[in-house]
């Protein structure tokens, strides 16, 4: 096969900038970019993605010039995937062994800088010159809407309620994925990351985490899963998991990642709908393309609006014939 080289993927961008979460015109830019992606394949294609993430989401170009092949003018520079791609235990076991090693001596020359009254310098990153113009990507685990493969889909912290229920699920799926994409993007962190815990596992310390921001699950939405039973009781409240800290979306934008007010506010009433536990509530793609906070003014804007419209045609698969179904 040969494929389009891109660039590096969001979730290495959010690493590049320290997990310190992007200035809110970029978050929109790139937003827009997946909601685009998203609207070709639910509208034209009927086919849902169901495993978004950052890391399934590539940018036009790399973050470093170097590394691109265009911009550059070098053959393209395959970076070493993550794991060991011999499956040798015995190499395992050397990295380890060296990764440990070079860790201690880091360790051992902070000490001694530290002890002489210096500090090693940081060098401060920034998200200038860098094109987020991005693409959706991997679609090993795409399935058609109206033929599905497996029950249990998407990466664990961008599940949506329904598949963890066991409930059934469409395109709102992804559009879920979206949401926690885009928080990650703003804030650095994962929207939710839940844990197994002593007598309650990681499903029930999951649905806790979204209840705790987003309120308390319907009842009708709680007990119409397959799975209902195990983690519901009877009026819909979890059977392990009792109290709840509640905290809104904008209080925790506010008061644990600064933002102002304002931001706060117009960001989460974008992302909170995309978050409504009921699926066929959450607007579909199409739709937050038209929702004022991707379409906010800002210095530039503009233009990258016209960009990203035309963008449709780029968006990787505008030329490719499918017949859906088959």
């Amino acid at each position: 096969m040969v494929l389009e080289f891109l660039g590096d993927s969001l979730l290495r961008l959010i690493k590049y900038n320290r997990y310190k979460g992007m200035e809110l015109n970029k978050v929109r830019e790139i937003c827009r970019c997946i909601l685009i992606g998203l609207d070709y394949l639910h509208r034209e294609l009927g086919i849902i993605h169901s495993d978004l993430k950052p890391e399934n989401i590539l940018l036009f170009n790399t973050i470093d010039p170097s590394k691109d092949p265009i911009r550059s003018g070098h053959s393209p520079i395959i970076e070493k995937p993550e794991g060991n791609p011999n499956g040798g235990v015995t190499m395992n076991i050397i990295e380890k062994k060296l990764k440990r090693r070079a860790r201690r001596a880091v360790a051992k020359i902070s000490e001694r800088r530290a002890s002489m009254g210096g500090q090693a310098p940081k060098s401060e990153k920034t998200m200038d010159g860098i094109d987020v113009r991005c693409k959706v990507v991997d679609f090993g685990n795409a399935c058609w809407a109206d033929k599905q493969f497996m029950d249990e889909i998407q990466t664990r912290q961008y599940r949506a309620p329904e598949v963890i229920l066991q409930s059934g699920y469409s395109f709102s799926v992804d559009m879920w994925s979206f949401a926690c994409t885009a928080f990650e993007l703003a804030t650095g962190d994962m929207l939710f990351a839940p844990k197994d815990g002593q007598g309650f596992s990681e499903d029930e310390d999951h649905l806790a985490l979204m209840m705790e921001l987003l309120g308390k699950i319907p009842r009708k939405v709680a007990i119409g899963g397959a799975r209902s039973k195990d983690l519901f009781d009877r009026h819909g409240d979890l059977k392990r998991i009792r109290r709840l800290k509640y905290w809104s979306l904008d209080k925790l934008l506010i008061e644990k990642y600064r933002f102002s007010e304002s931001e706060a506010r117009e960001f989460a009433e974008f992302l909170c709908p995309v978050l409504d536990f009921a699926p066929e509530k959450r607007p579909s793609a199409q739709q937050c393309l038209q929702h004022p906070w991707i379409n906010a003014s800002s210095s530039g804007q503009s233009a990258s609006k016209k960009e990203a419209t035309v963008e449709k045609v780029n968006v990787g698969m505008s030329k490719l014939q499918l017949k859906v179904g088959k």
